[in-house]
């Protein structure tokens, strides 16, 4: 599920932690004491004594003054007040002192709320004050980590970075840049500044890193600078878009373009067809896969540079990190050119791992523990109804007497919604009576188009009806990855509205309250993200597949049957009677400080090389469906399912793998441009339709038949078909695809009426759960399971897996590059071995995409024989719960006894991220 807003009420001043807390009450205890003996007659010796001894503690609570006023900022408390007036309080004594020097209890009071008073005055001048300097100190000294790491990060710069400066010079700046950050804006005037200084020596390069989620336009943006970068003048157009990074859109860039004198047809096509939309998204993907978390992320040779608030100190510091590098690069008397490569070669795999400056990976023994979470993520309460108000010119279809009420938060550029109006057919289909589905709109930030979609839709309904406003939905989410506001305003044409009403709703946001409203309420009971559903109030969130939705409809309609039949309600009016018991804002559950759960949890060991050969051996393996090298040493497996959404974005790396990284037109490819691996690398495909995806199944059998008849590039084209349309994979769809490939169509159709490849799909299920393959996209090196699905972690485990292929042929001649894979199979681990708690180095899970509880998985039964002709292994039938993870044991315990209902449900579909 998309998640757009934080939770609320994060406590982040350092000074609300128990320790700190205890010695502020004990400072104010100090204080009451003294206070309390400076205000007594003094007539025992053994009390002066006690005073003396009171002086250090005197001391103490002066000292921990700063940290009191503090934490009274930081959590303001009914106690502190009542802890203030008890320590000034003047009690009466029992009898006058000397004999007439007594003072009158109101002067008494009155001089001393005078000097309180001044008290609170200037000590929190000075606090202040002394607060200020503390933080400035905090900002740029003491504990602060250094401005610049040791350690180097091994990254591979993209050949189509832009950048500027020598190409030879032996230091190279690399920045993940985003144009429209403020942060982003201060750095790049302190690199020119490092720049003019080292004009021969430091070159700039920058790998895109837009944040559309906070910047809107920074992602036009970085495909204009592609563009001015194909088109020989990236700098002039870095500069201009950085001097005017407040005033990016589209017609300034067009504008801006023409000024530095860019081929604007060539400049104006590339944007309108998201030329280099692609090349954009590899270098965050690329990003995100070293850790970057945001910007400027600056690197000098691989060096991690860290900006402070101090831009003259930022370039003294890069200055002079210029200037050791360059001596570094001299010293060890590397090539012009070279440097960066040779000095990144070794380095960390990830940015996380630079931190402390050592090159070393941490050891199992050195590596910190992970501590527990701060907080605990808030969850609604899917247990409690909730009064989910809704009105009558609000979209909906289904049953207009319908005992369940079903409404979406949703948005038409989210992908889970749009697999979620798939799972809404499903339910309008399971139940043609007795449902009515409600559609509102939340449209969140990150997706620009998803509200001018939402207006057009809305005036759709008021200009057209119900009718065609769900058929204009329908074709939002089929053409979802081409929305835009051209193609937006060319489909509210061809659905016949007045052109002229349309522009006027538009210009004075007709349909901005509506969608405001609608916002508002999702807000109000916790549907922080799209999509997300309430079933008779009931919440639910996430893309679930219809099995998580059956159980809820079916008691809803029970218990609207009891209502009815006790003459509480009739059909029509029973969701207005449930509604007035509904809970009127969100419950929460959750929040309170709970272990990491991801720390504890199972992991596949990906250190081992394991069996992805099937009983049978090569005859068996050489069925599988596959496209590159037959004969190569490298075999990457993939168990894949057609359906899968995150299967379909794994087809464009698969593309660069084989054909190499794109060069602009009109732009030769550098020298060290990657052009693919055209031999060496073979790219098998597991199958893996999962449960939830029903078309999945006839899918594969089909792809399987299409790779006997016609090979591998047949295959290739018609897996390809097929992740274009995974909407559409339908009988007829799949035959046609295949005709167009000039296969054999009565033996097509034969093999998929008799499920001809059914067992053998079923058969490679096996084998993928076996080793350890939990859900989709999964990916194995020559055995060895692929951590993450970046370019750079894919040729990194390519190369590696070569040069050890070249070392085993080279020490066995007789090995063959064909028998390179079935050698390393014969010493395989057989099954997946799985780790609790986490290795030593801290990386993540596995990817898993889309869990499913499977048989030979953590949690999961014991594997057992699939009989001929059954059907997939179904997922754990869901259960309705206030916990929507599934925690799974660890390895080596004994099973969890069942929960008393209500039981966790089932992990949802992939949230967007």
């Amino acid at each position: 599920m998309t998640d757009e807003h934080d939770d609320e009420n994060k406590n982040e001043d350092a000074e609300s932690g128990s320790d700190k807390k205890e010695s502020g009450r004990s400072a104010r205890a100090a204080r009451r004491e003294a206070m309390k003996k400076d205000e007594e007659p003094s007539t025992e010796e053994p009390k002066k004594e006690e005073a003396k001894k009171e002086e250090p503690k005197k001391e103490e609570a002066k000292k921990e003054e700063p940290k009191k006023v503090e934490a009274k900022k930081a959590e303001p408390s009914k106690e502190e007040p009542r802890s203030a007036a008890k320590s000034y309080a003047v009690e009466k004594p029992a009898e006058a002192c000397c004999g007439g020097g007594s003072i009158s209890l109101s002067s008494a009071v009155m001089m001393m709320v005078f000097f309180f008073g001044l008290g609170l005055v200037l000590g929190g001048f000075f606090l202040k004050l002394g607060g200020k300097t503390q933080e400035k100190s905090a900002r740029t000294g003491g504990g602060a980590p250094p401005q610049a790491t040791q350690a180097r990060l091994k990254m591979e710069i993209p050949a189509d970075a832009p950048g500027f400066g020598p190409a030879d010079a032996p230091v190279t700046i690399v920045v993940f840049d985003d144009f429209q950050c403020p942060w982003c804006e201060k750095a790049s005037k302190v690199i020119e500044r490092v720049l003019k200084e080292h004009p021969a020596d430091a070159r700039f390069v920058m790998v895109n890193f837009p944040l559309p989620q906070m910047h809107k336009e920074a992602e036009l943006a970085a495909q204009a600078g592609m563009e001015a970068h194909a088109q020989g003048k990236f700098k002039q157009m870095h500069d201009i878009m950085f001097a005017n990074q407040r005033g990016i859109n589209r017609a300034a860039l067009d504008k801006w373009a023409q000024q530095i004198g860019l081929d604007m047809a060539r400049f104006k096509n590339a944007l309108d067809q998201n030329t280099h939309q692609a090349a954009v998204q590899r270098h965050m993907s690329m990003g995100k896969s070293l850790g970057v978390r945001g910007t400027p992320t600056m690197l000098i040779n691989g060096r991690r540079f860290n900006m402070t608030r101090d831009m003259d100190q930022n370039y003294k510091v890069l200055n002079a990190l210029i200037v050791e590098e360059t001596a570094t690069v001299k010293k060890q008397n590397i090539p012009r050119g070279q440097a960066w490569q040779r000095l990144t070669a070794t380095g960390m795999a990830t940015l996380e791992q630079l931190t402390g400056g050592s090159a070393a990976r941490p050891t199992a023994e050195a590596a910190p523990a992970k501590g527990p979470q701060a907080a605990a993520r808030r969850e609604v309460d899917p247990n409690v109804s909730y009064k989910m108000e809704i009105e009558s010119t609000d979209t909906w279809k289904g049953d207009p007497k319908a005992l369940v009420t079903i409404v979406e938060f949703s948005e038409y550029q989210c992908h889970h919604c749009k697999n979620a109006d798939g799972i809404v057919e499903e339910i309008l289909a399971a139940y043609p009576q007795g449902v009515k589905f409600v559609f509102l709109n939340n449209p969140i930030r990150r997706h620009p188009h998803a509200h001018p979609a939402a207006v057009a839709a809305l005036e759709v309904n008021a200009q057209k009806g119900m009718a065609a406003f769900w058929a204009f939905h329908k074709k939002m989410f089929e053409n979802q990855k081409d929305i835009n506001p051209e193609n937006i305003q060319k489909w509210v044409q061809e659905a016949g509205l007045d052109m002229a009403k349309y522009k006027a709703a538009v210009d004075n946001k007709t349909h901005d309250a509506t969608i405001a409203r609608q916002q508002s309420l999702a807000m109000r009971f916790g549907a922080r993200g799209t999509p997300a559903f309430f079933v008779n109030g009931y919440f639910l969130s996430g893309a679930r597949p219809l099995a998580q939705f059956k159980p809820i409809i079916d008691r809803e309609i029970a218990k609207a049957n009891q209502a009815i039949s006790e003459g509480k309600a009739t059909a029509e009016t029973y969701y207005q009677f449930l509604m007035t018991t509904a809970e009127p804002a969100a419950k929460w559950i959750g929040g309170d400080a709970k272990p990491n759960r991801r720390s504890t949890r199972p992991r596949l060991d990906h250190t081992k090389i394991y069996r992805v050969f099937p009983e049978g051996g090569a005859a068996v393996f050489n069925k599988l469906p596959f496209f590159g090298d037959p004969k190569g040493q490298v075999v990457v497996t993939m168990g894949i399912d057609v359906e899968c959404p995150w299967c379909e974005k794994l087809l464009p790396t698969l593309e660069e793998l084989m054909n190499g990284t794109p060069v602009p037109a009109g732009q030769a490819p550098a020298a060290d441009h990657f052009g693919g691996y055209k031999t060496g690398v073979k790219f098998v495909l597991l199958h893996y339709p999962l449960p939830f995806h029903k078309a999945a199944p006839m899918a594969h059998q089909a792809s399987q038949e299409v790779f006997e008849q016609k090979g591998p590039v047949a295959f290739y084209n018609f897996m390809k078909k097929c992740f274009q349309n995974q909407k559409q994979l339908t009988r007829p769809n799949l035959e046609t695809w295949a005709q167009e490939l000039g296969v054999n169509m009565p033996k097509f159709k034969e093999a998929l009426d008799k499920e001809t490849h059914k067992a053998f799909i079923e058969q490679i299920q096996l084998l993928a759960r076996t080793i350890g393959v939990q859900g989709t996209p999964a990916v194995y090196v020559n055995g060895k399971f692929l951590l993450g699905r970046g370019m750079p972690i894919f040729r990194r485990a390519i190369d590696e897996a070569l040069t050890a292929a070249a070392e085993m042929m080279k020490a066995n001649p007789a090995i063959t590059s064909d028998k390179v894979y079935e050698e390393i199979m014969k010493t395989a681990e057989p099954k997946a071995i799985w780790i609790a708690p986490p290795d030593a180095d801290g990386a993540g899970a596995p990817v898993q995409i889309q869990k499913i509880n499977v048989p030979g998985t953590p949690g999961g039964a014991p594997l057992g024989p699939i009989a001929p002709n059954r059907g997939i292994i179904p997922a754990t039938p869901p259960q309705i719960g206030p916990r929507i993870v599934p925690v799974r044991p660890q390895p080596g315990l004994p099973p969890m006894a069942p929960a008393p209902a209500p039981a966790p449900a089932p992990a949802p579909a992939p949230a967007n991220p």
